[in-house]
């Protein structure tokens, strides 16, 4: 009879433990699709960026007519075919580029189902009158899309903000609307979902649907277009097809299971409590990561996941990001591991240590960094508003103080912006900065004429995407310039609807100074410092990091930041925790990346 009840026990046991394998294997599934649909999105924002940059760069003849297409016939910076035309209000087509087909012109003309994705903007000069870029969706989704379909009957989608699909596998899906007469039952529980997607969320969701086949469930990760709200990427799979090899591995657990107890009846309940031992220490191993042991998940984005660990020895909190080989082939691990070394070289108390770095024998490369608790500038501005001029010069003079080393060193962040700068309490004192994500880092001998535009549009300097090959540290100094406008007033710099219109406004407007944008007094030599950052021309910005420290520390107008002041404002507010290297979206045009092929 006992012996029967310990049986018992540990096949219930096993059986939890397979349904909880199931949980597990779903939630991890659904961890990549966030990184795949991260990947994707990100590829389609900087292909439709690319195109808005190009469209900004065309004006029109100086002529009356129109219909002149020379001025088009300039091929797009994109594989994907491109047609570019003007039309008017009345959707009226104007000039057409040379190079489109008849059947393209048909998509132009009418039809409910248009295989094309537009980027438009109002022709300079032509009141009534845009001009248009017109993507081959078809090839957009075999341009961008099919490397990351694998497994699991998975495939990728995008979807607008009125539930049409405009990119999916199969092209006759494209303008049809499939989520609008929806089952009542399927309806209430996929509804949210789809509102969600629709209004430029991101998250992941199980779902039912319902076809020719019959009802599934499918599990699916969706994010929105960075510079374009309006598009929602989603990556989908088969629930059953992504549990398949689960409970393959199931039928295999309950072979061995007839083995164990039949074991059990020779040996007894000593040999079975080893056995059961053995197996909680396997699970215990397969969490650990060389001398690190992880814990709780704590977000993920573009480039993986991070986790919090502690090391096996010291005990000391440590967040750990892991970036599979999916997300990065063989060249682009490399050159994050030499970028990884690079910031490891840092050690100005005010950057982010990293630990460690190494791979795992799965090829998953992992680097180990100092947890740090507290909230991002972001955060501080959205639950506090502008801060105090004390405040904002206190906060810049630490982050200035950890990029004069980095430049100091020859390395340029290259994405500098109130998320990756974070205010935490270190040895005892409150408000200490701690600059983040070095992942764009360059150092100054590797920029070359191949420019590669990197950075978020809300803080890139103007040579950024005029002339990538001329970064050096004066870039990372508008951005902090930027992000000091942004804790001073409460408000960004400038507050363009899309990428190319952001672009535009860093490189010809001039920022409107803080005071007048706040309606207030400030200290006139801390607007004076953070406006001369905002220089078009980087000659007229300081030379770099250290230069800018030097013209902080002078500010005489501005008041003193106290510990009493610190804790004050600690105390009173109740602020949002963040964690290094985790992404986190914003409502506005985020961090893109894109190589610009300049021919000189």
């Amino acid at each position: 009879m006992a012996f029967g009840a310990a049986a018992a026990t540990v096949y219930g046991a096993l059986s939890h433990l397979g349904s909880a394998a199931d949980e597990l294997a779903e939630r991890e599934y659904q961890t990549q699709q966030r990184i795949l649909a991260g990947q994707a999105a990100e590829r389609l924002g900087d292909l439709l960026m690319s195109v808005g940059l190009f469209l900004e760069g065309l004006d029109p003849p100086e002529s009356e007519a129109l219909s002149e297409t020379e001025w088009l016939n300039i091929p797009a910076p994109t594989e994907v075919p491109t047609i570019v035309f003007v039309h008017n209000d009345d959707a009226q087509i104007i000039a057409v580029s040379p190079g489109a087909t008849e059947e393209q012109l048909g998509w132009l003309r009418g039809g409910e189902a248009k295989p094309i994705l537009t980027v438009t903007r109002e022709l300079r000069g032509r009141e009534g009158y845009h001009l248009t870029a017109a993507l081959d969706q078809r090839a957009i989704h075999q341009h961008l899309f099919a490397s990351l379909a694998r497994t699991h009957d998975s495939y990728v989608w995008v979807m607008d903000r009125y539930q049409t699909i405009v990119s999916a596998p199969d092209p006759s899906s494209v303008g049809t609307r499939p989520f609008v007469d929806l089952p009542e039952d399927i309806a209430a529980e996929f509804g949210p979902v789809l509102e969600s997607m629709t209004q430029g969320e991101s998250g992941a969701a199980a779902y039912r649907w319902r076809d020719d086949t019959g009802e599934r469930v499918r599990l699916a990760a969706y994010q929105s277009v960075p510079g374009r709200p309006d598009l929602s990427v989603a990556y989908s799979a088969d629930r059953a097809s992504v549990l398949e090899l689960t409970h393959e591995l199931h039928q295999r657990q309950q072979l061995w299971l007839l083995i164990l107890l039949g074991a059990l009846a020779l040996t007894g309940l000593a040999l079975g409590w080893r056995v059961v031992r053995r197996f909680r220490d396997q699970l215990r191993e397969a969490s650990r990561l060389g001398p690190y042991t992880l814990g709780t998940q704590l977000g993920a984005g573009g480039m993986g996941v991070v986790y919090q660990a502690h090391h096996a020895l010291l005990r000391r909190p440590t967040a750990i990001k892991l970036v599979p080989p999916e997300r990065a082939g063989p060249k682009a691990l490399q050159r994050f591991e030499r970028e990884v070394q690079m910031t490891a070289r840092l050690t100005h108390p005010n950057t982010i240590t990293v630990y460690d770095y190494g791979h795992t024998p799965e090829g998953v490369f992992y680097y180990a960094m100092e947890l740090v608790d507290g909230p991002t500038l972001r955060q501080v501005v959205e639950d506090d508003g502008a801060q105090t001029a004390a405040r904002v010069l206190h906060l810049l003079r630490q982050a200035a103080g950890a990029l004069a080393e980095a430049h100091e060193v020859g390395l340029i962040h290259r994405d500098i912006k109130p998320e990756n700068i974070m205010v935490c309490e270190r040895g005892k004192t409150l408000d200490v900065v701690k600059v983040l994500d070095f992942g764009l880092v360059r150092h100054l001998d590797e920029m070359s004429d191949q420019g590669t535009v990197a950075g978020t549009p809300l803080y890139m300097a103007p040579e950024v995407v005029l002339e990538p090959a001329a970064i050096d540290e004066r870039s990372d100094v508008y951005a902090l310039g930027a992000v000091g406008y942004y804790l001073l007033t409460g408000t960004e710099v400038f507050d363009g609807k899309s990428v190319a219109e952001l672009c535009r406004q860093h490189a010809r407007e001039m920022p409107t100074r803080p005071s007048d944008r706040l309606g207030a007094a400030l200290p006139k030599d801390l607007e004076d410092v953070l406006l001369d950052c905002l220089a078009k021309k980087p000659a007229d910005r300081p030379r770099n990091a250290r230069d800018l420290l030097a013209r902080l520390e002078a500010c005489a107008e501005v008041g003193a930041w106290s510990e009493e002041d610190a804790l004050a404002w600690w105390d009173g507010h109740v602020v949002r925790r963040s964690t290094p290297e985790v992404s986190e979206r914003s409502r506005a045009p985020t961090m893109m990346t894109m190589t610009l092929d300049r021919k000189r």
